[in-house]
């Protein structure tokens, strides 16, 4: 299995609004809620309270060709 880093090394995370990926974890009661420079990321990372490691969300989920099955949307 491939690390973050290893998976995403030389991406920039930012608010979310340019990236594909992930869509659906944005809006997740799920979601890693970490931010940096209080924009929230944490969503695009591979890992959530349901997918923790050592399993994490599959490549599937994180391509937005599958929908997560324990995917809650924040009211």
């Amino acid at each position: 299995m491939k690390t973050f880093d290893e998976r995403y090394g030389g991406e920039r995370f930012g608010d979310g609004g340019v990236s594909e990926q992930c869509k659906q974890c944005k809006d997740c009661l799920f979601r890693d809620r970490t931010a940096v420079e209080e924009a929230e990321c944490g969503w695009f990372k591979s890992v959530c309270k349901m997918f923790a490691p050592p399993d994490y969300k599959p490549s599937e989920i994180m391509d937005d060709k599958e929908n997560c099955e324990f995917r809650e949307v924040v009211n």
